[in-house]
């Protein structure tokens, strides 16, 4: 069935940042913060954050190569997938120099891995699923009370704020890893908000 998602609002997106942004985690757990703001800050899917390595960050150059995504195949185990989930996801994806720090701390955190990955399971000894980080997304947006949406909300809500910022479609939709262009405005009760699950 088709699921609208929700994009955060920017009152909910501070909150949202701000616990991140505090967040100090728990011994010997997996820490999710630097994945979830690095889907807000460049629309990127979590399966393609999940897939990073460190050669996909070029900072010389300002991009983020994105070439893989993680799958699940027999008995619904993770293995990372040469492509994307669409054929256009194959991209490179602008820095901004808001995702550079973090990006660099998800390298200065980075664990030594099998798969060369980014962000690595250190307790499961393998790779991190989309479903973890929703869990962990869930939590956090418990402790703020935001509505629970799923962490995809949160590539809705780079969209929106793209929008809102008239950056023009075809150029999200590049950046989003979308083949289509299509896109709704729709007059809420309150504000105007946008339709973007076309495009994420």
């Amino acid at each position: 069935p088709d699921k609208k998602v929700k994009s955060l609002t920017k009152v909910e997106q501070a909150k949202f940042v701000s616990f991140l942004e505090n967040y100090t985690g728990q011994h010997n757990r997996n820490n999710y913060s630097n994945q979830l703001m690095i889907e807000l800050l460049t629309g990127m899917r979590m399966g393609e954050i999940n897939a990073l390595t460190p050669e996909c960050i070029d900072f010389e150059k300002g991009i983020i190569h994105v070439k893989s995504t993680v799958a699940r195949g027999e008995n619904y185990r993770e293995f990372i997938k040469n492509g994307t989930k669409t054929d256009a996801g194959v991209r490179d994806v602008p820095m901004t120099e808001a995702i550079k720090p973090i990006l660099r701390s998800a390298l200065n955190n980075r664990v030594d891995n099998s798969l060369n990955l980014l962000f690595y399971d250190i307790q499961k000894d393998g790779i991190i699923s989309t479903n973890q980080v929703n869990c962990f997304f869930k939590r956090v947006c418990e402790k703020c009370g935001i509505e629970k949406r799923g962490q995809h909300a949160l590539r809705h809500t780079f969209a929106t704020r793209c929008v809102e910022a008239n950056i023009d479609i075809k150029t999200l939709s590049e950046i989003l890893g979308h083949s289509g262009s299509s896109i709704k405005k729709v007059v809420g009760s309150y504000r105007h908000t946008y339709n973007i699950r076309y495009l994420c």
